[in-house]
């Protein structure tokens, strides 16, 4: 959206799936572990259905400041995940006029 000026990311949440369906037990994630292990078969097209709601995938197309926040001890939103996203945002590539995560080390979900 070329009119948006901002973004606020409070430690945002579905970023980077495939990763956190390897890092936590913590739902959603394991009710995808859940079905995965009764289907075998359908990892390909699970991860290609996840992928549009990936946060990871939408931050690429960011374009505007970004202020994100991540709690270092969060398993529902694993740190690694969202700083995917962080990482993955038009600013890594100059587009975001500016760039800044909060973290709060000591916080959970």
């Amino acid at each position: 959206m070329p009119d948006v000026d901002a973004v606020l990311c409070d430690v945002p949440f579905l970023c980077h799936i495939r990763r956190a369906i390897d890092i936590t037990d913590e739902f959603p994630y394991q009710e995808i572990v859940q079905y995965l292990s009764t289907n075998r078969d359908r990892l390909y097209a699970v991860e290609h259905t996840l992928g549009y709601v990936d946060s990871v995938h939408h931050a690429r197309r960011a374009g505007a400041a970004l202020n994100m926040s991540v709690g270092l001890r969060d398993m529902v939103r694993p740190p690694s995940t969202v700083y995917a996203a962080y990482n993955h945002d038009a600013g890594a590539s100059g587009g975001s006029p500016e760039k800044t995560m909060t973290v709060h080390a000591f916080n959970k979900h």
